[in-house]
């Protein structure tokens, strides 16, 4: 009778431990074609499908029933419903497991996490009209780094990306504000690689968020092949904001617009680029005149393109994009009057990372830009 007794004793400890527990992989493994791996025995294999998951259904499943709470934890990390946090939280809590590893987990970083984000009050998003006010790059680094906020990242990105389009191409124009533009400039540089794969994990719980990240992270790649550039790589410039610039000065000046961009000048222009980057040239080159006629326009001829009229504009920034590249030709008479030229009607436009030593200076980018009256032949 005592075998029975024992036996009876055993089966009532541990009936409760099973009836409690919230794990079911079976709901878990129905999720495993959007999240493959999430089912996975090993937890490590598991732990990083979670990671890597952007499914918000899935994330539920994983949250609710998946065995290994390190699991649990990194699907919590990424959902911020706080109802489906406090669910979460009440079968977590209520489950009676003999695994102290996974208690530890349990305890010390799922139950804490999520009391963490049910307490905390969500960041409101900083008006956009503050932050298109805002004159610092670095302070706007600072608050796209911190801010969960879809809306304030895309705009904090947009309006930095603004203000370094203000930048002089010269070195001899160091000045405090120039300084700390650079300054920016620098931490951009650093955070916005490591920031596109967090924000692409991100969840977004919403059409209109997920309208906002998918802008944001558009505008991140953006940013980084222009601030982070390989060496000799062509960097982004948006032509048709250059030629809108262009076209509105040359109105001021009654000038008939420029009509196009043709793809063969651009391939001028950007092959001369490469050669300074190729020669490792300081000092900014037209090249020589042969036979009375400027390198340009044999450059221009190479390419299949016969023009009557042509002209080059060359420069150095320290950033190059579509206005602060106007904004530097603008400035100067001879490069003024190519863009004024009321024979120009074509244009062609290429800026190449090709970095000086760093006791040269700070323009680490050459632009060129072709004019021309058309191809007569």
């Amino acid at each position: 009778m005592w075998k029975i007794s024992v036996l009876l004793t055993a089966v009532l400890f541990v009936l409760p431990c099973f009836a409690s527990a919230n794990a079911d992989m079976n709901k878990v493994k129905k999720a495993n074609s959007f999240c493959p791996g999430i089912d996975s025995s090993n937890n490590k294999t598991a732990r990083k499908a979670v990671k890597k998951c952007d499914n918000k259904g899935v994330l539920e499943a994983v949250l609710y029933y998946h065995e290994d709470f390190g699991s649990r934890y990194y699907a919590a990390k990424k959902i911020s419903d706080k109802e489906i946090l406090k669910k979460a939280y009440r079968l977590a809590k209520s489950e009676k497991i003999s695994d102290k590893n996974q208690v530890k987990i349990r305890d010390n970083h799922l139950l804490k996490l999520i009391r963490s984000k049910i307490k905390k009050k969500p960041e409101k998003p900083v008006s956009i009209q503050s932050i298109t006010k805002m004159e610092s790059v670095g302070e706007l680094a600072e608050l796209f780094h911190k801010h969960p906020s879809f809306v304030t990242k895309l705009y904090a990105v947009k309006r930095a990306y603004e203000l370094l389009s203000y930048m002089p191409h010269s070195s001899s124009y160091v000045t405090s504000e120039l300084n700390a533009k650079i300054e920016g400039l620098n931490k951009f540089k650093k955070i916005v690689s490591k920031s596109i794969p967090k924000i692409k994990a991100m969840s977004a719980d919403s059409d209109e968020q997920r309208s906002y990240k998918k802008k944001l992270l558009a505008e991140l790649h953006k940013m980084e092949k222009q601030i982070n550039p390989k060496p000799g790589e062509e960097v982004y410039i948006d032509k048709e904001a250059h030629m809108r610039y262009v076209n509105a000065f040359r109105a001021k000046h009654n000038v008939q617009p420029i009509v196009k961009y043709d793809s063969r000048l651009d391939a001028a222009a950007r092959k001369w680029a490469e050669h300074h980057f190729k020669k490792k040239l300081k000092n900014l080159d037209h090249g020589p005149v042969i036979n009375d006629r400027k390198a340009h326009s044999l450059r221009i001829e190479a390419e299949g393109y016969f023009p009557n009229e042509s002209g080059e504009n060359l420069d150095r920034p320290i950033i190059p994009n579509a206005r602060g590249i106007f904004v530097d030709w603008r400035e100067s008479q001879d490069h003024m009057e190519n863009m004024i030229d009321p024979e120009h009607r074509e244009m062609g436009l290429s800026c190449i990372y090709a970095p000086l030593p760093a006791d040269f200076g700070l323009a680490d980018y050459v632009c060129v830009q072709l004019f021309t009256d058309g191809d007569y032949k």
